[in-house]
């Protein structure tokens, strides 16, 4: 350790021994791609020789916040023409008192002492290719780089607080059963500064006693009396779009079909063609 230029390739590269004189603190100079194929393969990512950002940067990086999944129940009708539908949901706050440093004050965020607030920590691992310096997570700090000596009282220490919000979510016309829907921007708030989550919609479709769905058409019984089969008239009959008269030939059976063209379900999302509507 007396040689100068021997403990600084020790402390470089984990050997008293250079890879070279185009070697530099993040690789292996011009052979680096080759070097770091060999070491991403024995030992994973994260040795001193793969690229990192500084782990400073990471402990406050902006993210995206978390997305949000829920259900919900739709009429017949509803997921065939469609609805805008308000909900309450909680959702993740940034704490409006702590402003997510997660302390009670500026002052009770301190560095990690046993990382001294890099966030990670140096193991030397041997291999069959000399001594390899890894970066760990600190498991102390989780990787943070500080610690907190008082929590904030009003989120406990979370960075975040849960709160109901009402959000009004437009269902398109033409949605499937058990089909989910993703709705960017109003989910979980972002991690300093960072964008909304999203939330999820699994669309679930009551059942109805009237319409029957069949692919993409609708099929309903209608009831008429025995001096309607014989001498035919006008009756009423429920549709999607409300309520419809429609005309019984004379000498109608039991059985018998009259078909409404293309005022069945929609073939998709916003999609202009229709099944059609059996009677």
């Amino acid at each position: 350790m007396s040689d100068p230029e021997k403990r600084r390739n020790y402390d470089q590269y984990g050997s008293e021994s250079s890879f070279g004189q185009n070697a530099s603190a993040e690789g292996f100079g011009q052979g680096e791609s080759i070097f770091k194929d060999i070491f991403d393969t024995f030992f994973g990512r994260g040795t001193e020789y793969s690229r990192q950002e500084s782990s400073f940067g990471s402990r406050t990086k902006v993210q995206a916040g978390s997305d949000v999944l829920i259900s919900l129940s739709l009429t017949f009708r509803e997921s065939v023409l469609g609805v805008r539908k308000k909900i309450s949901i909680d959702l993740e706050k940034v704490c409006k008192v702590c402003k997510q440093t997660g302390a009670a004050t500026p002052s009770d965020v301190i560095n990690c002492s046993a990382c001294r607030g890099r966030g990670v920590v140096n193991t030397i691992q041997r291999t069959i290719l000399g001594a390899i310096r890894n970066q760990v997570t600190c498991s102390q700090c989780q990787g943070s780089g500080q610690k907190i000596r008082k929590k904030c009282e009003y989120c406990g220490g979370k960075k975040f607080t849960k709160q109901k919000e009402i959000v009004e979510l437009s269902i398109p016309r033409g949605i499937q059963p058990d089909k989910r829907l993703r709705y960017q921007g109003v989910g979980n708030d972002g991690w300093y500064g960072g964008e909304k989550g999203d939330i999820y919609v699994n669309i679930k479709v009551k059942d109805n006693p009237y319409f029957q769905r069949k692919g993409n058409d609708i099929h309903v019984n209608l009831p008429i009396s025995f001096l309607d089969a014989i001498l035919g008239g006008n009756l009423k009959v429920i549709t999607l779009e409300g309520i419809e008269e429609i005309k019984i030939t004379p000498g109608t059976q039991n059985g018998d079909q009259l078909i409404l063209r293309g005022r069945g379900c929609y073939l998709g999302i916003n999609s202009n063609a229709r099944g059609d509507f059996f009677i």
